[in-house]
């Protein structure tokens, strides 16, 4: 118990979910039902602009929505939210420990903060970043990395990279691997593309991503197959940043009538674009996790990725792993999918093994443990 015998409470803020959440903004969401699945022996307040995705947790005993009005939540927004209206939420409601789930946090808290950082792609691949973005992250985040008294990671690489950047997150930097899809129900076994399969991609349109390699690729793929044109490509992701020219090459090959493109999905139209894909082809440049990886294999779908970082952690073997920056490997990887079932259907079954290490359950523990330790439990 805390103060005065009461049970601790923890803020969670969950303000940078907006209208159309993808990979980090689901992994809050699952992670949140996983922690309302049980009682902690704490009280939550959940702080965000979309009460609609915390309806279960918000009928738990404990647990605590509070929508928060945002009419602009670009940076000047977050500016204003990490300086004053975070802290004042925090002490009205007595918080013991705030958790932001994603980063930059508040440096301006009465009481413990955990922080989870998701990636240091601004620091590794500063070009593929928006200026002022990149910028915002350079002066916040080490302030927010030396106030954070624990730093939650999805992965060991991002712990190395982070530590290496910041040494004073070393002693502090805790690995909870995040759960596979809960929105995916895992197939009972390797999907059986029908003609027509197409390969896909799923992330937002934004350089990171590597797209203009990934649309080079599957033209070098058609041509190379023996009918001359292969299997279509499904580009599946809303646009980002510095996606101009994507956008630019993404028309090209659609008017080719070879890539088709079908921008932000649900959970639902995503689910079912999966069940009927050939492979999905992640080969990104880098990534904190990869969550498209653990979607497609829960899927039953082969997975192409890159053979660096947390992809190649996180698929663990299961995965066909190329060099992100040779069109060339990606190809290859491509007409090998294609051409050799038997193999296709390995790795598919391959990834349905690997996906049930991925327990949102045991992340939630792990998490769980973090909160009472700070709280003095």
């Amino acid at each position: 118990m805390s103060r005065a015998g009461r049970r601790p409470t923890v803020l969670l803020d969950a303000m940078a979910l907006g209208e159309k959440p993808t990979g980090v903004g689901l992994s809050a969401v699952d992670l949140v039902d996983a922690l309302a699945a049980v009682d902690r022996g704490l009280d939550f307040v959940i702080v965000c602009r979309r009460p609609d995705l915390f309806r279960g947790p918000a009928e738990r005993p404990g647990w605590t929505v509070r929508p928060h009005r945002a009419s602009r939540y670009g940076i000047p927004g977050r500016i204003k939210w990490l300086i004053s209206d975070l802290p004042a939420l925090a002490r009205a409601h007595g918080a013991d420990l705030v958790h932001a789930l994603t980063f930059p946090a508040s440096t301006r808290l009465p009481c413990p903060l955990v922080m989870t950082v998701h990636d240091i792609a601004y620091h590794h691949f500063p070009q593929t970043i928006q200026t002022t973005r990149r910028l915002w992250y350079r002066s916040t985040v080490p302030a927010s990395v030396r106030r954070a008294d624990r730093i939650l990671v999805n992965s060991r690489n991002t712990r190395r990279e982070l530590e290496a950047r910041f040494p004073e997150a070393r002693g502090k930097t805790v690995v909870t691997r995040f759960g596979a899809p809960s929105w995916m129900s895992p197939a009972p076994e390797p999907a059986a593309p029908g003609p027509g399969a197409p390969f896909i991609f799923v992330g937002a349109l934004e350089p990171r991503k590597n797209l203009l390699r990934i649309l080079e690729a599957h033209e070098i793929y058609g041509a190379r197959h023996p009918d001359g044109r292969g299997a279509p490509l499904t580009i599946v992701g809303a646009p980002g940043w510095r996606c101009r020219g994507i956008l630019d090459a993404l028309d090209r090959r659609i008017a080719a009538g070879q890539v088709e493109w079908c921008d932000y999905c649900s959970r639902p139209e995503l689910a079912g674009i999966y069940g009927t894909a050939k492979a999905l082809v992640f080969p990104s440049l880098h990534e904190g996790f990869g969550f498209p990886i653990l979607e497609a294999m829960s899927a039953g779908v082969p997975v192409i990725t890159s053979d660096r970082g947390a992809m190649r952690e996180i698929a663990g073997g299961a995965a066909v792993l190329v060099d992100p920056m040779s069109t060339g490997d990606i190809a290859d990887a491509m007409l090998k999918i294609d051409a050799d079932p038997d193999f296709a259907r390995r790795k598919a079954a391959a990834g349905l093994a690997r996906v049930r290490d991925f327990d949102w359950s045991r992340t939630a523990d792990a998490t769980t443990d973090i909160y009472r330790q700070l709280c003095g439990l």
